[in-house]
Parts: structure tokens; C-alpha cells; sequence
């Protein structure tokens, strides 16, 4: 399995430069913005944080303590404990330099992890589950941040690869 965290760190890396290029991109005051009863830009960045953590603890790496506290229980309990926190997080963390910083350092976890030669066997399949979930969480809600610019009325933060679609 050693092709495993290669390939998932390319592709992890699609989804790190484009979410924060999007975050660093959208005002903040654009932040509490949010389509209907759907989650607000700033409680989407934070769930992709949040989700990071949580998928990273679900592999075996612990979360940050300033972040996360020690979570004191252990089984079914520890996710459900885990869950409220990020659930918390998501509703309370709202000013933009707080939220890029979350976003960076979950990402950095990320690739620190798909970087260890020692630390995650790839070969046991739950850990290769873990990180393809880790993966589609990303994507998924990187699709949905590029979604929300545009109807904000911004523009994708990169050029547009496509001659006939380029704005400038």
C-alpha cells in the first residue's frame, strides 16, 4: 500500500489549496452568510476542520488539546463527545482569521499523517476507509464553498484553465 498516501496526499492537496484560496478569497463579512437553513460560509469552513480532527482521531492521531480539551471518555461516548465539540465549534468559531488558521491547521495534520512513514498502516482497510472519507468530506465541501462564491457573486479565486471561459 505504499502508493496509497501518495496518491491520497495529491489529491488531498486539490481540495487544501482550493478551500483555503476560497476562504482567503471571500470577505469577511461574507462569513455569516449563509442559503436558507444551510449551513453559513463560516460554519462550512469550520466543518471541514472540524471534520479533519474528527477523521484523524477516528486513525488513531490526537487531537489538538487547546482545541479539543481531553476528551475524558472513551468508546461510543468519545465520538459523541467529539461530535458536540465540533458541532459547538462550528456555531461559535466566526471571525475569519480564527477560522483560515482552523482550516490550516487541520490540513497540516492531514498531510503530516499521509507524510509518516511509520505511523498509519495503510495495509489494515478501516485506515484506508478513514482516509478515503477524509478525502470525499474535503472535496464534497470544497464543491459546496465554490458554490457559495458563486452565488454570492464572486468569482473562483483561480483562473479558469479553459481559454474560452477565462474572464481576464
Amino acid at each position: 500500500m505504499d502508493w496509497f498516501p501518495q496518491a491520497s496526499l495529491v489529491e488531498f492537496e486539490i481540495a487544501e489549496r482550493q478551500t483555503l484560496a476560497l476562504a482567503e478569497a471571500m470577505p469577511a463579512e461574507k462569513f455569516s452568510w449563509r442559503p436558507d437553513t444551510a449551513r453559513s460560509v463560516s460554519e462550512v469552513l469550520v466543518h471541514i476542520a472540524a471534520g479533519n480532527f474528527f477523521l484523524l482521531a477516528a486513525a488513531g492521531r490526537t487531537a489538538p488539546v487547546e482545541i479539543y480539551g481531553n476528551l475524558a471518555v472513551t468508546g461510543p461516548d468519545a465520538w459523541q463527545a467529539f461530535a458536540r465539540r465540533n458541532d459547538e465549534l462550528e456555531k461559535t468559531m466566526t471571525e475569519k482569521p480564527a477560522i483560515v488558521d482552523f482550516l490550516q491547521r487541520s490540513f497540516q495534520a492531514v498531510r503530516e499523517s499521509l507524510n509518516e512513514k511509520d505511523g498509519v498502516s495503510f495495509d489494515v482497510p478501516h485506515m484506508r476507509n478513514i482516509y478515503m472519507r477524509l478525502l470525499a468530506h474535503a472535496h464534497e465541501h470544497m464543491g459546496q464553498m465554490i458554490a457559495y462564491t458563486r452565488v454570492i457573486g464572486l468569482p473562483a479565486p483561480w483562473h479558469d484553465w479553459r481559454p474560452d471561459r477565462r474572464t481576464t
